[in-house]
């Protein structure tokens, strides 16, 4: 029966799949058979995530891990510990993952388990980097941007392979910056490099940082080999490095200096906390060091262009970095900045039209005019004001939103429509489901 529900399964029919399914997890109750119980648990718990049913998802595979509790079966027992791992981390549980994870590894090492081992490492870094995201910023988008600029300096024509470096280097950190305290920051999605910076420009006294989210597919290739690192490269506390000993050396790793084979000294080794490694350190000689990408990649030309063809001045002043996201490889690309706006805690901003989406409804709107004065001249009082009151959009359940939502317009007081090169904005407030939950985040768009 357990068969014939997986059949079902791999034909996309699960209304039929779940009753054979069922039937299977009787079975083994009445016949005291505690793996194919644990079995059918972890397979209705695939089941409930796959249909958004998160709860349901998560009791499922506590029950199996509860069945086998004292039990040999360590396979089972290593991959239930990854899956509810995974799972909690949508329900903040990011302790109790990560001490999932522990004990999935140790299993893992100790019985041989190594196609595990690349998924441990999968899920404690997005955990990890979660929890990064939301601890207090460390570093200034200045500084941020410095590296960068420093980088591109000494080598221009590597400065492709220098931005996804900084990047794959220091996202965590950006996020932590733009999520921490009451910041008010604007996804913009367009590929308009100067469209992008004229709104940086034009709202820079109403916003704390400018995001340029890109729509476009990557073009520019990033081949795999070795970056030299600038003399003053920075690398993030958090930034691990693995320390290992000549013949304990992983698959695929690089020595940083040559050694005698009776030599004990430690070799240094990429290791960002996971066994996927983009990059590892090499030994350039003559005191030189550098890092191998071991993957090429691609980059957005409009992220070249943002990144490294203007001045780093300008982008310290506006306060605008580019900030990749997975919309041009989704299906549903407007869902996606709506996730990302709630998560990351930026509000997506779109020129001329907003896109749609059939996972997405309107709940609400609201049109309204900033005066020219408010956009050209510092107005500390009334920039507070208006951050707090689409901050607190943010927060607020459905209902409660949209009566917010309708009391942003007096933030500016009576603006006059007519006024001279005004700005007219519209903002309107979306719901979509997240996993098993329905949210709403809004989205403004700009007028020409």
């Amino acid at each position: 029966m357990a068969r014939i529900s997986g059949l079902y399964e791999g034909l996309g029919e699960r209304p039929e799949a779940l009753p054979w399914l069922k039937r299977s997890g009787e079975v083994f109750e009445k016949s005291g058979d505690a793996f194919g119980l644990a079995n059918y648990y972890a397979t209705l718990g695939e089941m409930n995530g796959g249909e958004g049913r998160l709860d349901d998802e998560i009791s499922a595979f506590r029950k199996a891990l509860s069945i086998i509790e004292g039990r040999s079966f360590d396979y089972l027992a290593a991959g239930l510990r990854i899956d509810l791992a995974a799972a909690l981390r949508h329900r903040g549980g990011c302790e109790e993952a990560l001490h999932l994870l522990k004990e999935a590894e140790a299993l893992s090492k100790k019985h041989h388990f190594n196609d595990f081992l690349r998924a441990i490492a999968r899920v404690r870094d997005t955990i990890v980097d979660d929890v990064d995201a939301k601890q207090a910023p460390q570093r200034t988008l200045p500084q941020l941007l410095s590296y960068l600029h420093e980088a591109v300096i000494y080598r221009p024509e590597l400065a492709a392979a220098y931005l996804q470096l900084w990047y794959y280097t220091w996202k965590t950190h950006l996020l932590a910056l733009i999520r921490s305290g009451p910041h008010l920051s604007f996804m913009v999605v367009t590929d308009d490099v100067k469209r992008f910076m004229k709104f940086a420009t034009k709202f820079r006294h109403l916003g704390d940082y400018f995001l340029m989210t890109t729509t476009c597919t990557p073009m520019v290739k990033v081949q795999a080999g070795v970056i030299p690192l600038p003399p003053k490269w920075v690398f993030p506390p958090t930034f691990s490095l693995l320390f290992t000993k000549r013949g304990t050396t992983e698959s695929g790793a690089m020595e940083q200096r040559a050694q005698k084979d009776d030599d004990d000294t430690p070799i240094i080794h990429w290791a960002p906390r996971t066994e996927d490694a983009l990059y590892m350190l090499a030994d350039l000689g003559e005191g030189h060091g550098g890092l191998k990408a071991l993957k090429g990649g691609l980059l957005p030309q409009e992220a070249i262009d943002l990144m490294i063809n203007r001045p780093i001045k300008e982008m310290i002043q506006r306060r605008a970095v580019w900030f990749p996201t997975e919309r041009h490889t989704s299906t549903d690309p407007f869902w996606i900045d709506l996730m990302y706006g709630r998560n990351c805690g930026v509000f997506p901003v779109y020129f001329d039209h907003l896109p749609t989406s059939d996972a997405v409804t309107v709940c609400g709107g609201v049109e309204m005019t900033i005066p020219t004065k408010f956009l050209r001249t510092a107005h500390p009082s009334i920039a507070a004001k208006w951050r707090r009151a689409l901050l607190n959009v943010t927060m607020l359940p459905k209902e409660e939103a949209q009566l917010a939502l309708l009391d942003l317009p007096g933030v500016f007081g009576d603006a006059d429509d007519h006024e001279t090169n005004s700005t007219k904005i519209e903002i309107r407030l979306f719901e979509f489901k997240e996993i098993d939950r329905w949210i709403v985040y809004p989205a403004l768009l700009v007028r020409k």
